[in-house]
């Protein structure tokens, strides 16, 4: 390729694909002679393809879905900016969102970066068989490798309920339950009782009360001489 030196400053030289090297030689000409040709190489900038990192996920209690860009970080030493991200789901209980929309099993998803905000995962029922997920992160030259990790649907407990032993007193005929899974707390009993007063005594998670009779009123009558 011959050009003149006037024209050097247009000339330019791309690099090839990642790690590649090239053999160049170039020669110069004083207008008279040429001289004679130099060799050297040029090597392409050798990408370190991105490392995905992802720890192991387990749904919390009430918990149906969590934020894509959650589960994971990316390492690249470079370093440079992803591009792509490529996710997989080996067929468990649950699934990933993209824009709202349930993506299929066993199907590589690739997403731009710009995307990533839009994805979710949805945990599969409580009790379910844990999810294998993959994901794997592009730098705009290489793919790094898949990395894998599970998602757990959250744990489920059946509630308890605690109740003390009862027994009524004299006069007592029903009783109403308070909270029995709760601490226990004081409740009044109350006794059949009269106009003057009325006895109370104390025991703790039930509410008894006993019908109380009405007060017998004095009839008078008055009478004319």
């Amino acid at each position: 390729i011959d050009v003149t030196a006037a024209n050097l400053s247009q000339v330019s030289y791309v690099f090839g694909p990642s790690g590649s090297t090239d053999t160049l030689f170039v020669r110069a000409n004083d207008g008279t002679l040429w001289g004679s040709w130099t060799q050297f190489t040029a090597k392409a900038f050798a990408d370190t393809p991105p490392t995905v990192i992802a720890a192991n996920v387990t749904a919390t209690h009430g918990q149906t879905s969590v934020a894509a860009s959650s589960l994971f970080t990316v390492s690249d030493p470079d370093p440079d900016t992803m591009t792509q991200y490529a996710l997989w789901d080996t067929g468990g209980s649950g699934h990933w969102v993209v824009n709202g929309v349930a993506q299929a099993a066993n199907t590589e998803i690739d997403i731009t970066a710009a995307q990533l905000s839009q994805v979710s995962y949805v945990f599969g029922p409580v009790g379910s068989t844990p999810d294998t997920l993959y994901i794997r992160a592009n730098d705009g030259t290489l793919w790094g490798g898949w990395t894998a990790f599970t998602a757990s649907p959250g744990s489920d407990h059946a509630p308890v309920v605690t109740a003390p032993n009862v027994t009524a007193i004299h006069g007592v005929t029903s009783l109403s339950p308070r909270a029995c899974s709760r601490s226990p707390m004081p409740t009044t009993i109350r006794s059949p009782s009269t106009r003057s007063g009325t006895p109370e005594a104390t025991v703790t998670g039930w509410s008894m009360v006993s019908p109380r009779p009405p007060t017998p009123r004095s009839t008078f009558r008055r009478r004319t001489c």
